[in-house]
C-alpha cells in the first residue's frame, strides 16, 4: 500500500489536507502565521533588543521549519525527515519546541511587568509633581490671604 507509514508523525499535514481538505491546510497555515505576529507584537514591546531577537528568532525557527515541513508534504521540497513543530509527535523535537514557546512566553511576562513597572514609576512621578504644584498653589493662596488681611489691618489702624 502506498500510505504513511506513521499516520501520526510521518507527513501529518498531508493527511490533515486529506482529511479537511484545503480549509484545515489552511487553517493550519493561518496558525502559523498568527503564531509569528503574535511573536512580532511581544518583540515590539521589549525595552531592549536581546529579548525582541530572542523571541523573533524562535518564532522564527518554528515557521521556517513548519514552512519546510509543509513544503515537503506538497512536494515542493526533498524530504528532510523534520516534524511538525507543535503539531507532530516526536521527543526531542517537541521538547525543543515547548522550550521555543517556554522562552517565547518568559520575554512576554518579563516584558509586560517591565512596561507595568514603567507605568506605574511614571505615574508616580506624574503624582508627586502635581502635589508639589498643588502645595505650591496652597502656599500661594495663603500667601495672598496673608496679604489681604495685612491690608485690611492696614486699612483699620491708618
Amino acid at each position: 500500500s502506498a500510505g504513511c507509514t506513521i499516520m501520526i508523525s510521518d507527513f501529518i499535514f498531508a493527511i490533515i489536507i486529506e482529511e479537511l481538505g484545503l480549509a484545515g491546510g489552511a487553517f493550519v497555515v493561518l496558525l502559523y502565521i498568527i503564531l509569528l505576529i503574535r511573536a512580532a507584537k511581544i518583540a515590539q514591546k521589549c525595552r531592549s533588543y536581546f529579548p525582541a531577537f530572542r523571541v523573533m528568532g524562535c518564532a522564527l525557527m518554528l515557521v521556517a521549519q513548519a514552512t519546510i515541513y509543509m513544503m515537503v508534504a506538497v512536494g515542493l521540497f526533498p524530504v528532510t525527515g523534520q516534524p511538525l513543530p507543535l503539531i507532530s509527535r516526536g521527543g526531542t523535537s517537541t521538547i525543543i519546541n515547548c522550550g521555543y514557546i517556554g522562552m517565547i512566553l518568559s520575554v512576554s511576562y518579563y516584558t509586560e511587568k517591565m512596561n507595568r513597572n514603567a507605568q506605574t514609576a511614571e505615574a508616580e512621578k506624574v503624582l508627586q509633581q502635581t502635589n508639589l504644584e498643588a502645595t505650591a498653589t496652597q502656599t500661594s493662596v495663603m500667601a495672598l490671604q496673608r496679604m489681604v488681611e495685612i491690608e485690611d489691618l492696614r486699612g483699620q489702624y491708618f
